[in-house]
């Protein structure tokens, strides 16, 4: 079930004024963590900032005055994540779906995939939306065979997805906009429980990533989509296709040729729910999640050269 956004407005309000107080330091958690572990954090870390050496740069706010203004779950990520370090240091940061890279390095939610993005620094902000999990109470094979998908539609490539099969019998999809009722898209919300009952999950990148593809990873169905064009600290540019994911092509042509190959060969779609489901976990172990994001802001500010950047 998916908890209401004040409980998360005041745990962070919380999490902010204690650690202000007492603060963790990440390089004595890293200290504490295996060999194995600190690389695969290092990892991490290096991948969501891909800068490895020294930058200067004009910073858009400080930890010690940095306001909220549009966007609170943003801000309450990174407010409860900052009050770590020291007041004065100085960062950049953009809010929203970000789908460019800035000229300079910032934090942000979300990236183009790509060899040319390190000036777009990856963290978990916007968590509330982004990284819910429900449990599936069905197995695979008790669900329907067929491809679901509800949301809004306003891109042209969730449109032409819906064109091609709001009305095809092996898929029950369509938008869930007011002003689509009465028209061949519209089709009632399903819940991630009710949606939960299909064999397949259909994820459509919006403006920026596809908000629902964490959750479908974690439940018993398949996700369904084409190669991602961004991602966010869930790392979409790794997830390797028709392993952790059934591929379509971007026109999705070969949708209904992908789903009948799947019905036919169960233990392999099977084998992909197991690899996303093996793929989510990391992203589950929540002090695991806040040690990497705290070396990454670690990461940040000490080749920003500023002062030390653990308290």
């Amino acid at each position: 079930m998916k908890r209401p956004k004040v409980f998360f407005f005041l745990s962070a309000i919380w999490e902010s004024w204690f650690r202000s107080k007492f603060p963790i330091n990440p390089e004595k958690e890293f200290s504490r963590l295996s060999e194995q572990e600190r690389q695969y954090v290092m990892d991490r870390v290096d991948y969501y900032l891909k800068i490895d050496a020294p930058f200067h740069s004009d910073f858009d706010a400080e930890i010690g005055t940095f306001k909220r203004g549009k966007g609170s779950a943003y801000y309450y990520d990174m407010k409860r994540h900052l009050a770590n370090f020291d007041r004065h240091l100085g960062f950049s940061y953009l809010f929203g779906d970000i789908t460019h890279v800035p000229d300079k390095p910032s934090f942000v939610k979300s990236r183009p995939i790509g060899d040319a993005n390190e000036n777009s620094v990856l963290l978990k902000i916007n968590s509330h939306r982004h990284f819910r999990f429900f449990d599936d109470p069905y197995q695979y094979e008790e669900k329907q065979d067929l491809a679901v998908w509800r949301g809004n539609a306003p891109q042209p490539h969730r449109k032409l997805f819906l064109d091609k099969f709001s009305d095809h019998p092996m898929c029950d999809v369509g938008s869930v906009e007011a002003e689509n009722k009465g028209s061949a898209i519209y089709k009632p919300f399903l819940s991630p429980q009710e949606q939960m009952r299909y064999k397949f999950i259909v994820s459509l990148e919006g403006y920026d990533v596809a908000s629902n593809l964490k959750w479908v990873m974690a439940t018993n169905s398949v996700a369904v989509m084409p190669e991602p064009h961004y991602e966010t600290w869930f790392m979409e540019g790794r997830l390797i296709p028709d392993f952790h994911y059934i591929c379509v092509k971007p026109d999705y042509s070969d949708l209904e040729e992908k789903l009948r190959y799947f019905l036919a060969h169960p233990e392999k779609a099977k084998a992909i729910v197991a690899n996303a489901n093996a793929y989510v976990k990391h992203f589950r172990d929540r002090k695991m999640e806040r040690l990497i994001f705290l070396m990454v802001l670690q990461k940040y500010f000490k080749l920003s050269q500023q002062a030390q950047a653990s308290r």
